[in-house]
């Protein structure tokens, strides 16, 4: 796999092209939630020239898991769409601070639809972009994401901590958190990864965040 990095502001059209195919499948077409579908692209308001995109593909190109980032200094979803899953506490703003969003993993029809297969693809993400924060100096990382997805991201290696208790908005039961980028994230997301390559094959199934 490699990961690549995409400023909107300068954003290689076929790339993000990928990336918004990516989620249309994951978002639209599998999870069957309530986004805007055109043409075969999931876009949002979101999808500004704030966005940093981050994408992992395998060796043919084919785009298997996406991200965005986004300022907490602008618009973000946590702040603007879900401020009930704050439960009360000040939404952040800071240039520190960032939100991950749209995060969706659909690995490749090779990996035999294993939870191999699906941590590697969601470890190679969380490594990519833990790998960015460090190097831009972001110190702490909002989400929104569903149970569903937040088990995936422990049973990958992520330490992350809860605003508080889930809420069901639509569909899905959510939930907002947030992860400090540290050397120490990278080493557990590594070392978790080995411990379950040896799992079990399961059914292939996307996954993503809000």
């Amino acid at each position: 796999m490699a990961a690549v990095f995409i400023e909107a502001s300068a954003s290689p059209a076929v790339m993000i092209d990928r990336i918004f195919q990516l989620r249309n499948r994951v978002f639209h077409d599998a999870l069957r939630w309530d986004v805007q579908s055109l043409h075969g692209r999931e876009i949002d308001s979101f999808d500004t020239g704030n966005a940093v995109y981050g994408a992992v593909h395998d060796s043919a190109g084919h785009v298997e898991g996406c991200f965005r980032l986004l300022p907490t200094t602008d618009s973000y979803m946590l702040r603007d769409v879900f401020p009930q899953l704050l439960h009360g506490q000040p939404a952040p703003e800071n240039p520190s601070v960032w939100e991950s969003s749209r995060f969706a993993v659909m690995p490749s029809p090779w990996r035999g639809g294993t939870l191999r297969g699906l941590l590697e693809v969601t470890a190679e993400l969380l490594t990519a972009q833990i790998t960015w924060c460090l190097e831009h100096g972001v110190t702490r990382v909002v989400s929104v994401t569903d149970l569903a997805f937040e088990r995936v991201l422990r049973s990958a290696g992520l330490r992350c901590q809860r605003y508080g208790p889930p809420i069901q908005i639509g569909v899905t039961r959510a939930v907002a958190g947030w992860m400090e980028p540290r050397e120490e994230q990278l080493a557990a997301i590594r070392d978790s990864l080995e411990r379950l390559r040896d799992a079990q094959p399961l059914a292939s199934q996307p996954t993503a965040a809000e």
